[in-house]
């Protein structure tokens, strides 16, 4: 499993042990799940689709967290998006698009498809205006 996966799933597991009103073994089962998702999405070719991993976490907490008060729950769930919302980034869809095309093409087509990506994001942001103050 990647470095990345492997932060992310220690993260959650940390997380996960955090909440008093989960039963060890609903940990457990949520943990097991998890850790089988990420080895499945490691062997394919697909790119990590961060929102569908974000809302299979936010499903298992309503599956187990049948033991937890809403507050719980609530407090759970957003710890989640949390956790979720720096892989949402363009950077790290980039990223992780990057990866999955150099593995599939070759470095030099990646490289190219990269420079291009960047070349329209710039361009995107050209076309904005800075509205900060003092910019």
């Amino acid at each position: 499993m990647g470095t990345d996966r492997m932060q992310l799933l220690q993260q959650m597991e940390a997380m996960l042990q955090e909440q008093p009103g989960l039963s060890e073994a609903d940990r457990a089962a949520v943990i097991r799940e998890v850790r089988e998702a990420l080895e499945r999405h490691e062997a394919a070719p697909a790119t990590l689709d961060v929102a569908a991993l974000r809302d299979a976490w936010l499903s298992l907490v309503d599956r187990f967290g049948e033991e937890l008060d809403a507050s719980e729950r609530d407090a759970l769930a957003r710890r989640i998006e949390q956790a979720f919302e720096p892989l949402q980034h363009r950077a790290v869809q980039d990223a992780l698009e990057y990866e999955r095309r150099r593995k599939a093409e070759g470095d030099a087509p990646a490289a190219e498809w990269l420079a291009r990506r960047n070349r329209e994001h710039r361009s995107a942001s050209a076309g904005q205006v800075d509205v900060r103050p003092g910019a």
